[in-house]
């Protein structure tokens, strides 16, 4: 299948990830730190703009050039849920499992910035592969590798900010949706927009 029919095929077939985000706006990165002033974290989340954007929630985009202090990340490939710590995160598709990542496995490999307590999911439409990621999560269920996992099951929560389950990230949850490994790269050129779906057409966010 194509990226195109696939993103089709798929639109309105999956269940929203993360509790409450068919109710959040889907907002601008490069909007939300020009009305912040900054791209420092640490100062943001001081700021009580952004106490409301993470109660009420809010999406930041497909597609998107990100600049976090003054460093040019490239291309974000997929969408950033913005809520509250403990917010529950959901399996989008049925699957099987790839990949399931604690920090309590490897915290002495942590680094800033990271996706921190992640999950892969493998599923197949129409013979094409969809791998399906779900970072930054403070809590993730005691799932195994090729363990099955059902559309709408219970994947974990949200992490709290600056930890090393969250990755040492703001609160949110990243999704991302490729047609290969390669495609869950979450940064990166204009080459992978083609090994990505954008996932604001597949959940009609906005």
């Amino acid at each position: 299948m194509t990226k195109q029919s696939l993103t089709d095929f798929l639109t309105g077939k999956l269940v929203y990830p993360i509790e409450g985000m068919e109710k959040f706006p889907l907002g601008k990165f490069s909007e939300l730190m020009e009305q912040f002033g900054t791209t420092d974290f640490e100062k943001v989340v001081q700021m009580p703009q952004y106490e409301r954007i993470i109660t009420e929630g809010m999406i930041l985009g497909y597609a998107e050039r990100r600049v976090y202090n003054g460093v040019e990340f490239g291309y974000h490939w997929g969408i950033d849920v913005m809520c509250e710590s403990y917010t529950k995160v959901y399996a989008a598709d049925d699957g099987v499992i790839i990949k399931v990542n604690s920090v309590n496995d490897l915290s002495e490999k942590f680094t800033e910035q990271n996706f921190g307590n992640y999950m892969i999911v493998l599923n197949k439409h129409e013979g094409q592969d969809v791998f399906t990621l779900y970072g930054h999560l403070g809590y993730i269920h005691s799932f195994t590798k090729k363990q099955q996992i059902g559309k709408g099951d219970f994947v974990g929560l949200v992490g709290e900010s600056f930890t090393v389950e969250n990755g040492g990230w703001p609160s949110h949850v990243h999704v991302q949706m490729g047609l290969s490994m390669q495609g869950l790269n979450p940064y990166g050129g204009l080459e992978l927009e083609e090994l990505t779906l954008d996932l604001e057409k597949v959940f009609r966010l906005g």
